[in-house]
């Protein structure tokens, strides 16, 4: 039998076997229960016996300090202390706060028994060793309770960054900075923030002490939140804004130009974690004395891999944590408002588990999360989670990639707990009323006088693929799109939004807001590939005018105010004149589409009619899906007090191939030309026909032309209105 190597013997005060303290440090959000689905690893746990070492247990972890237990059998055992073993496997670093079996600490152990025998985050990393310990028990069955962590395999290296208005920011002249005054005096730090961290330590203060003498400039920093010890990946940094740009001073256990750190205990909490100390010269920021320059403009970070939480704030106030390991949404927060959850958009496909390995990269100054791929069902899936600062929502884009050379189908479940509570009551769906269907695209639930209303709109209109099932049962809730179909080489996107409100009216009337994508920001971030992708919602409708022009049109971007925005019409535009001062909206019929629709200022090269004003420019679209020689008719609906008495158009017609000027007015014989009603312009049609500047009857017809006023007709010219 091996010998149990490096006893440590610590006298515990009390019993025998002193009961486990009653601190409990968790580092997870409030609420938030262990899932087997996001642990990064696990113990293994062995007990001794004569035959060697038996696996006798299993504690999965995750990235987060709480408490783990497993029952275990130590029948047979007939040694005395009982020994047992906790080995890692699986994830990246890992720490052990306490051990306990049926609440007893353990009277041996082959590390510093004090660090093990109560819960104050005063932790032992374990990785790469296995811990023993002995405890003075009988055989039986017995609880093991270990509180812990294990770390994911790759961890995002983002710091914090003080002022904490620099997260997720890179430091620039225009950052943020503290001043520092010179020969200051004083014991008073020069700043303490709140570090509240997403990586699961612990979560506190970051203090930092800046001092100077005629040489030197001193800085101390105690980051607290670093409860661990990881190395060279640990560090700080000063920041000093100087004439000629940011200096950088960084101090790691293998940077020491500038100081040096230390893993130690300081009043400030009772674990140990890291404190950096810094000597940086005064020439070094061209100061040949103290006297030559009062302040200094000075910014600092800590990266421990404690690093900070996912914490967003939009325009209304509400802030969003979202856990930095698979996008879901932890408890919103507005005004003492809150919105306690369990498994927040939690995402699977297949039923397997969006998250675990998933790391992140931040974009947008924070505001939006770009989650790595992991593979399930085939397919690669990834997760970007976006919340504007210029309107309130959260937004979800589950993006879904076929690496393969064969189509992949599989479904696609969001589902989630809006509360723990029973008090979580269904106010209003998309249908007007309160009962749940699965032709519904948001409903708003709200719930007692502290907890949020909130809207959850998963579907846009006219979106290709819907959702074929949701369901609520009290505050928990799920919605599916099945048989998602993704083709060999492709990538669809499933997009939803949620929005937290204080009253469940605002929060409906957010839903239709962004149900309606009336919302300009909604797509913000989003490049032109991204909204082609999007199954569910109509982003992109081919017509050449961007989303966000033709929201921009009268009647919250339904210009031909038909109750339907005109971005979800394939047979409908809103364009901005060439001068942008006003609009113009085109319809065609419903049974055709609209393409290559564009504004422009009348070509002085091509020699337009010296009689006819042309204030509103030159459109031209192409009319698609007409019957080979068919007729079909477009409407341009300009601004109101806009009164044309013409329309010109400029291209070949059948008595004349070349591109020239041409009224287009409506003439019987041919049954083409435009009928004028004030500011109102029908425009009849024919395949291959006079108006087509193609001249080919192909089902096809390409129409540039211009609305114009004559100067001889004494008539007023256009009036120029105001953007709407």
């Amino acid at each position: 039998m091996k010998q149990f190597f490096a006893w440590v013997l610590v006298l515990v005060l009390g019993a025998a076997a002193g009961a486990l303290a009653a601190v409990n440090p968790d580092t997870a959000p409030s609420g938030m229960a262990f899932d087997s689905n996001r642990a990064n690893g696990a113990y293994i746990v062995s007990v001794l016996k004569n035959s060697g070492w038996q696996e006798v247990g299993r504690l999965d972890m995750d990235r987060f300090f709480r408490q783990r237990d497993v029952e275990i059998d130590l029948s047979g055992v007939v040694a005395s202390p009982v020994r047992l073993r906790l080995e890692k496997t699986g994830g990246g670093a890992a720490h052990v706060d306490s051990v306990a079996l049926d609440g007893q600490v353990p009277v041996k152990a082959n590390t510093d028994l004090g660090k093990i025998v109560k819960r104050d985050l005063d932790a032992i990393g374990v990785e790469g060793h296995a811990l023993e310990m002995a405890f003075q028990v009988s055989p039986g069955t017995h609880t093991l309770q270990v509180a812990g962590r294990i770390e994911a395999e790759t961890i995002p290296e983002y710091p914090f960054l003080f002022p904490l208005s620099n997260l997720f920011k890179e430091m620039t002249p225009e950052s943020d900075f503290y001043t520092y005054s010179l020969n200051s005096k004083g014991e008073a730090p020069l700043f303490k923030a709140f570090s509240l961290c997403g990586s699961g330590h612990p979560s506190g203060y970051t203090y930092g002490w800046v001092s100077n003498d005629e040489k030197n400039l001193y800085v101390k920093m105690d980051f607290t939140p670093d409860n661990t010890m990881d190395g060279g990946k640990d560090y700080t940094a000063v920041f000093v804004k100087t004439k000629t740009g940011v200096r950088r001073f960084k101090v790691s256990e293998e940077e020491r130009q500038w100081g040096a750190p230390e893993f130690t205990y300081t009043d400030k909490v009772d674990y140990q974690h890291k404190v950096y100390s810094f000597v940086i010269p005064l020439s070094d920021l061209g100061i040949a004395s103290p006297k030559e320059r009062k302040d200094l403009q000075m910014a600092f970070a800590a990266y421990g891999t404690a690093m900070p939480a996912l914490n967003v704030t939009d325009s209304a106030g509400v802030t969003y944590p979202v856990y930095s390991y698979d996008g879901m949404l932890d408890s919103p927060m507005k005004d003492g408002f809150f919105q306690p959850r369990a498994n927040f958009y939690a995402l699977e496909v297949n039923a397997e588990r969006y998250g675990s390995s998933a790391s992140y990269a931040v974009e947008d100054s924070g505001r939006e999360v770009d989650f790595s791929a992991v593979s399930l069902g085939g397919l690669q899936v990834k997760r970007k989670v976006y919340v504007p600062e210029e309107s309130n929502f959260i937004r979800y884009l589950n993006i879904l990639s076929n690496p393969s050379g064969d189509a992949i189908t599989v479904d696609v479940k969001v589902s989630g707990a809006l509360s723990a509570l029973s008090s979580i009551q269904l106010y209003q769906t998309s249908s007007g009323d309160a009962v749940l269907a699965p032709e519904d695209s948001w409903m708003v639930t709200h719930g007692d006088s502290t907890i949020l209303a909130f809207a959850n709109i998963w579907d846009g209109p006219s979106g290709d693929d819907t959702i074929d099932s949701v369901n609520r049962v009290e505050g928990d809730f799920d919605w599916t799109w099945e048989s998602v179909t993704v083709p060999a080489g492709e990538t669809v996107i499933y997009m939803f939004f949620g929005v937290p409100q204080v009253d469940k009216e605002t929060a409906a009337a957010r839903a239709v807001a962004i149900g309606g994508l009336s919302d300009s920001s909604m797509l913000s971030g989003m490049s032109e590939e991204e909204k082609r992708q999007v199954r569910n919602w109509v982003l992109v409708d081919d017509d050449g005018i961007s989303l966000g022009e033709e929201n921009g049109a009268p009647n919250g971007g339904d210009g031909n105010n038909d109750g339907v925005p005109d971005s979800f019409q394939n047979h409908v535009t809103s364009m901005k004149t060439h001068d942008g001062a006003s609009y113009v909206t085109v319809v065609a019929s419903e049974s055709t589409t609209l393409s290559a629709c564009a504004a422009a200022p009348v070509a002085a090269e091509n020699n337009p009619p010296s009689a006819v004003d042309f204030d509103h420019g030159s459109f031209s679209f192409t009319v698609n899906g007409v019957a080979a020689g068919g007729k079909t008719e477009v409407t341009l609906t300009l601004s109101e007090g806009v009164a044309p008495d013409t329309y010109y158009k400029y291209g070949p017609t059948p008595e004349n191939a070349e591109d020239h000027w041409y009224e287009f007015l409506y003439d019987e014989t041919t049954e083409t030309g435009a009928k004028i009603n004030g500011n109102v312009i029908t425009l009849y049609l024919v395949d291959g026909e006079r108006g087509d500047a193609d001249l080919t009857a192909n089902g096809v017809i390409v129409d540039p032309g211009a609305p114009g006023v004559k100067k001889s007709s004494g008539g007023g010219c256009f009036v120029k209105t105001a953007t709407p």
